[in-house]
């Protein structure tokens, strides 16, 4: 497992020896900062758990993942009591089901005390996997009945393993090497290329390119007080602390508008203009 992903070697070795033994906790947290591989991992767990491949992942009648939804980005009620109702029922294969829920410090408060008894009593068969950049905004609750895994920020360029969507096309428009007209064609060329992908793939480059445009943000705000960089070779010049908070607000109504079939150029353009 985990062969090419590179990096967080100690949380490499810690779900290996859970595994390996039968001790995997039914419910795991992974945090950390975004863009150190907590989706990767997750994947690589669900994968092994419903022994499927990352290609048919998405497709697996018994993975389900969960994301924010609607212009709040919340995890809603409704999606939450879905979620529940699953839970007490078989698997589809007769394996496992794993839930896969992203950015859980956005589920309401109702939401996480109607996740809460589940998480009490989970069934054998049932993992849940939640992920967070922001374990604190989590009830305490919620976090108490949770094994957590943190993922550092050290060595985050090879653990998201930039392809050449990104290396070609990202990075010169992020250095402001290129003219804004050039770099708008640089975007489409992107879009072209990533939507080449099959689904599985398409999904991971589009949250790798806006976890690099949140990284590279970052370290606008971070070089401006000397922290250390993530990004050090595309960081370009220095950012007060409202550009990032700018930026991932932007990101957050981009992602948004792709999910409404809104095109990824156009959703880029509304970012980095």
């Amino acid at each position: 497992m985990f062969e090419k992903i590179v990096g967080n070697e100690s949380v490499k070795h810690f779900l290996q020896k859970r595994i390996s033994s039968g001790t995997l906790s039914h419910a795991l947290l992974f945090s950390g900062p975004k863009g150190v591989g907590k989706s990767l991992f997750a994947r690589e767990v669900a994968c092994h758990l419903l022994q499927t491949s990352q290609e048919r992942l998405h497709s697996h009648p018994d993975f389900h993942l969960l994301l924010p939804e609607g212009k709040s980005g919340l995890h809603s009620i409704e999606a939450m009591r879905e979620l529940i109702d699953l839970v007490h029922k078989a698997p589809f294969a007769g394996v496992a089901r794993v839930f896969l829920v992203e950015e859980i410090e956005r589920m309401l408060p109702t939401s996480a005390n109607a996740l809460l008894k589940t998480l009490e009593e989970p069934t054998a068969s049932t993992y849940f996997i939640f992920l967070s950049a922001r374990p604190k905004d989590l009830l305490p609750t919620i976090v108490s009945r949770l094994t957590e895994v943190y993922f550092s920020s050290e060595g985050v360029v090879t653990n998201i393993g930039f392809g050449e969507p990104l290396e070609k096309f990202l990075f010169p428009i992020l250095t402001k090497e290129l003219s804004w007209a050039e770099s708008a064609v640089r975007i489409k060329e992107m879009e072209e290329a990533i939507e080449k992908e099959e689904p599985p793939k398409k999904g991971e480059l589009i949250e790798q390119i806006f976890s690099v445009i949140s990284m590279w943000a970052r370290d606008k705000v971070a070089s401006e007080y000397g922290a250390p960089l993530l990004l050090p070779e595309i960081h370009g010049t220095k950012g007060k602390p409202h550009f990032f908070q700018e930026i991932e607000k932007r990101i957050k109504e981009a992602k948004e508008a792709y999910q409404r079939n809104i095109r990824l150029s156009t959703c880029l353009e509304h970012v980095l203009s």
